[in-house]
């Protein structure tokens, strides 16, 4: 199995080179919660994700070493470059899907879902009708959701802070770079807030 330094070298691609994915330090957060934390009640080799959003797959890739299974949705036509990028992967699954354009109670597996990771259109309305979609499918006992760009995007934080205060999730920890971290560019790309958050939900 390889680490994480060599998933990294895999990679490539920092956020500070292409702003549209993740960063190393929140790839390696992700990585260091989801395989060593002492409090999750299920072992991620044996657990499901859901990713929102798969770009050129770098963050999949990251999955695809984490848990058992990666379901990675996006607009269909356009999973070439993750499919090359994970070649390598046997345990990817690709759903060609308009996730606001589809029906909400279409599911796309019936196995039980650990982990949410949501990354697709970054806006309030978008982020809550990702969280709802998740709702109608197979939830684990313990299910936790990862949000990436919730320093990047007000309508991310703004969302994810309102499914906390009614009470959908907790806040669990902070992941990536902090606020006012500056990627670069020009103008500058800075973050209002932490790059990304891991959120557990509540069970009703």
């Amino acid at each position: 199995m390889k680490t994480i330094d060599e998933l990294l070298l895999d990679v490539a691609e920092d956020k500070h080179e292409n702003f549209s994915t993740t960063s190393f330090k929140f790839k390696r957060d992700l990585w260091e919660f989801f395989t060593g934390s002492p409090n999750l009640t299920f072992h991620p080799h044996e657990a499901n994700v859901v990713e929102y959003g798969t770009h050129k797959g770098q963050t999949t890739r990251i999955l695809s070493h984490i848990f058992k299974h990666v379901y990675t949705v996006n607009l269909p036509g356009h999973f070439d470059q993750a499919m090359v990028n994970n070649s390598d992967c046997k345990n990817i699954t690709y759903v060609p899907l308009n996730l606001y354009q589809s029906p909400l109670d279409k599911c796309f597996t019936n196995e039980p879902v650990s982990v949410f990771f949501i990354d697709a259109v970054h806006t309030f309305d978008a982020v809550m009708s990702d969280f709802s979609r998740s709702m109608n499918m197979n939830l684990d006992s313990d299910v936790y959701f990862v949000f990436d760009d919730y320093g990047t995007y007000n309508d991310v934080y703004v969302a994810v802070e309102q499914l906390i205060r009614i009470g959908k999730l907790e806040k669990i920890m902070y992941i990536g770079h902090p606020p006012r971290h500056n990627f670069g560019g020009n103008p500058p790309r800075v973050l209002s807030n932490h790059e990304g958050v891991i959120c557990r939900l509540i069970p009703e």
